[in-house]
């Protein structure tokens, strides 16, 4: 189980031949950066998110906004889970791909409280990492 820690490290193990692999690392730290950093999280009221990748060894990480912090490959349940392709996820988090259109168009499946994922897609978004 790899943790993001309170130095942000990234220590993810991600398949060598995915070629978002560096993208991916990118996008997971930004998250778990703001998870641990910011002031706005205590009055965002969230709860456990957990994305899974359809196309990667490395395939799940679960963010718990109270522990602040983000593991790999966890059995914790979560609130929410949502599943996508690598690619639509760094489509989403660089603001090519808006995450309500891509559930619409089948490309991230959704369980549990679709609640939870509003909550957290409208933290990131007010903390500049989705457009």
């Amino acid at each position: 189980m790899f943790l993001f820690d309170g130095g942000i490290r990234a220590q993810l193990a991600l398949m060598e031949e995915d070629s978002n692999h560096t993208e991916i690392t990118a996008v997971l730290a930004r998250m778990a950066a703001l998870l641990q950093t910011s002031e706005a999280l205590s009055s965002a009221h969230l709860s456990t998110l957990r994305i899974e990748l359809s196309d990667s060894r490395q395939s799940s990480w679960l963010f718990d906004p109270k522990s602040k912090v983000v593991l790999s490959d966890s059995s914790e349940q979560a609130a929410c889970t949502i599943t996508l392709s690598a690619a639509d996820l760094v489509s989403i988090f660089s603001g090519k791909v808006n995450i309500q259109r891509a559930f619409l168009e089948g490309r991230v499946e959704l369980r549990g409280d679709p609640g939870v994922l509003l909550a957290h897609t409208t933290f990131f978004a007010n903390q500049g990492l989705l457009r």
